[in-house]
């Protein structure tokens, strides 16, 4: 065996060790001092895996609750000095399961995640009440205290259905392809798997500038007509059944 070979494996057995002796109430100070948007409370077990009787995400002066969250670290990236844990978390009817990495220049990355939560998580942040089920696959997400700088995402929102003020409006499915990039913009493309409209939208969220929707929703002959109200209130209708959508924060 080459003394690099023999040197790489002691560094190895020597960060598990240390990491399986140090307390679970470590990784929760890791998370102040990098200015994670992440924070667990009633912590437990060690550094190398533990748990978390509550876990939050919080962000823009919200919570989103994740509820038991456990992790487990991922040996070869010790050596890296970027170090990973496969995570996961629970609450009522969400589940989260990801791979968290902390990296050289203080950002963190979330590769392979999957999310299932009701829509009604959303609503903090909707500017109506919401309803459904979102499914989100996230490829690469980078992000620091400056905010996003990478993302590759895929969501879907099934059984979509809005508060009009008056009643559900249902939606169908909607299916949505997201972007982050350097400078910090966000692009999404949102359009329609089945439903009673054939929708197609730009979303778009840059920082320090107001969030924007733009493009168009046609109603299909089994739109009910509850639907079409509740587009006049925010889109123009050039023609019947057809809505442009430029909606400006």
């Amino acid at each position: 065996m080459s003394l690099n070979r023999s040197f790489i494996l002691l560094m190895l057995f020597s960060l598990l060790f240390i990491s399986v002796l140090i307390p679970a109430h470590w990784a929760g100070e890791l998370l102040k001092k990098t200015d994670s948007p992440l924070v667990l409370q009633g912590l437990s077990g060690t550094l190398w895996s533990g748990q978390a009787t509550q876990g939050e995400i919080h962000g823009q002066g919200q919570r989103w609750r994740l509820g038991t969250f456990s992790w487990a670290l991922e040996p070869l990236s010790l050596l890296s000095l970027s170090p990973c844990a496969v995570v996961s978390s629970t609450y009522q009817r969400q589940r989260v399961d990801a791979s968290l990495c902390l990296q050289r220049d203080g950002s963190w990355s979330v590769t392979d995640a999957a999310v299932e939560a009701p829509a009604s998580v959303l609503n903090t942040w909707s500017p109506a009440p919401i309803k459904g089920q979102l499914e989100l696959t996230i490829d690469t997400l980078v992000f620091s205290a400056q905010g996003v700088t990478q993302l590759q995402a895929d969501a879907s929102w099934r059984e979509a259905r809005i508060d009009n003020g008056q009643d559900w409006v249902a939606l169908g499915s909607l299916d949505s392809h997201w972007r982050g990039y350097t400078d910090g913009r966000i692009r999404a493309e949102i359009f329609d798997q089945q439903g009673p409209a054939a929708i197609a939208l730009t979303l778009v969220s840059d920082q320090g500038q107001p969030l924007s929707v733009d493009g168009v929703v046609e109603l299909r002959n089994s739109a009910p007509r509850h639907l079409a109200d509740f587009l006049q209130v925010f889109a123009e209708s050039q023609e019947p059944g057809r809505f442009v959508i430029a909606w400006h924060e």
